[in-house]
């Protein structure tokens, strides 16, 4: 056994008890300085957001597919108040900010490169479930059909695309059932 910097040493870390733990030889030296991907968060609205259900994913689906609609027969992104106009009382836009904010920045986030951590497959895959492939979106049982990719794989991947959004959802066993159907 030997006693490990819960952070690093090397890092900063203290040598008081609530920075120590002990473990076997080869965890301790297989885990060397690296303690980010275990203990940190990638940023501080992980800590503030408050995890939604799955109907965040209908949510969002109809606001892509309606922002797909009014790109094809506009030629250009949705703004809130067109948002505003289809969902809401066609008055100052309030959520619907938040609507045109999501679909533009889903339109950025396929338009780009691909992120490395997401791999190929499951990015092409989401493009597609998005409909930023050809404009239509699609439910995940026909994308892993269409794929190849299993339930499970997608929705990990759309669990990161929301994350990167700003959304997360409750990792349970009812949002997952719903998700799936989605």
């Amino acid at each position: 056994m030997e006693f490990d910097h819960i952070i690093p040493w090397s890092k900063g870390g203290p040598s008081d008890e609530g920075n120590i733990r002990l473990l076997c030889r080869p965890c301790n030296r297989k885990r060397r300085a690296d303690f980010e991907e275990e203990f940190l968060i990638d940023g501080l609205h992980e800590h503030l957001a408050e995890p939604v259900d799955a109907s965040v994913i209908k949510w969002l689906l109809l606001v892509i597919s309606f922002g797909l609609s009014v790109e094809q027969s506009e030629g250009r992104l949705p703004n809130a108040n067109d948002y505003s106009a289809e969902f809401g009382d066609g008055k100052t836009p309030g959520p619907e900010e938040q609507e045109a904010w999501t679909y533009a920045n889903l339109r950025e986030f396929f338009g780009n490169s691909r992120p490395a951590d997401l791999p190929a497959k499951t990015f092409l895959a989401l493009k597609l479930r998005w409909g930023q492939a050809d404009g239509t979106v699609r439910p995940l049982k026909v994308v892993a059909a269409e794929t190849g990719l299993s339930l499970e794989e997608l929705i990990s991947g759309e669990r990161d695309l929301l994350r990167r959004l700003g959304w997360f959802l409750k990792n349970t066993k009812a949002v997952e059932k719903q998700w799936r159907a989605s």
